[in-house]
């Protein structure tokens, strides 16, 4: 009996055949290579999603430590209040409730009758003083609902709100231009739609976004970066292999009809 492998929303599956060979290669690569290679795929993968900075994209085990990066090093009080909405997987509803036990307050932004995100109730919402954070998924696990992602940016910096999205179910199956998109936190996974392998994933960070990133004063590569962007002691050590895989991978995609 011949299986059928259906869960191509959870993880891509076979890998293509480039990415395999990749993955060898780095596992085989010499150790003078390293700096060269990592800095190449690192160039990749920011190319891929228009970061044109590659200092303000990090790279993770995978999406669900990049959410928890980004939302446990956000200067969040007592009294702030996120918004987000009700599509949310656990990656990133988890940590959301982390700051609910201090004492933030989580809004979530209903769907209406014809769409995922009520944007009007969203534009009433995001005016408040006390909202510090607009947290959404790109893109529904469980139904593939897509969320207006570009509408909902746009609407929170017109309010002067930070803006995260879960781009994990939307990453590889649509072109993300992250800078045109103007949106200030974005998590992403390599498994999945972009066909990388897995343990490997990223964060990108706008400029603008401050952050609290306690642990990045030991990997800061200039001075007052740990005041902004987290590192590398924050979500560990890459790994080679998978991002070797995901950089081939996004050279594959990039040539696919």
């Amino acid at each position: 009996m011949r299986s059928v492998y259906l869960n191509q929303s959870g993880t891509s599956w076979p890998k293509p055949e480039c990415v395999r060979r990749a993955c060898q290669a780095a596992l085989d690569a010499s150790v003078e290579d390293w700096p060269q290679t990592f800095a190449a795929d690192h160039r990749t993968i920011a190319e891929f999603f228009g970061v044109s900075d590659l200092s303000r994209l990090l790279l993770t085990p995978g999406c669900t430590s990049a959410l928890n990066v980004a939302v446990s090093d956000l200067p969040l009080s007592a009294g702030d209040r996120i918004l987000t909405s009700s599509w949310e997987h656990h990656a990133l509803h988890r940590p959301l409730l982390k700051w609910v036990e201090r004492g933030v307050e989580l809004k979530i932004i209903p769907p209406t009758t014809t769409g995922p995100f009520d944007l009007d109730r969203f534009e009433e919402a995001v005016r408040a003083d006390n909202v510090r954070l607009v947290a959404v998924t790109a893109a529904s696990n469980a139904t593939g609902e897509i969320l207006p992602i570009e509408q909902i940016s746009s609407i929170a910096h017109r309010a002067g709100k930070p803006v995260l999205v879960d781009g994990a179910q939307l990453a590889g199956w649509l072109d993300l231009d992250l800078e045109r998109l103007n949106i200030d936190l974005f998590a992403f996974a390599g498994h999945k739609a972009l066909h990388g392998p897995w343990g490997i994933g990223g964060l990108y960070v706008d400029s603008r976004v401050r952050m609290q990133s306690p642990q990045a004063v030991c990997d800061i590569a200039r001075p007052g970066d740990c005041e902004s962007m987290p590192g590398y002691c924050d979500v560990g050590s890459v790994d080679r292999i998978a991002l070797a895989g995901l950089a081939e991978a996004l050279k594959w995609l990039a040539i696919q009809p």
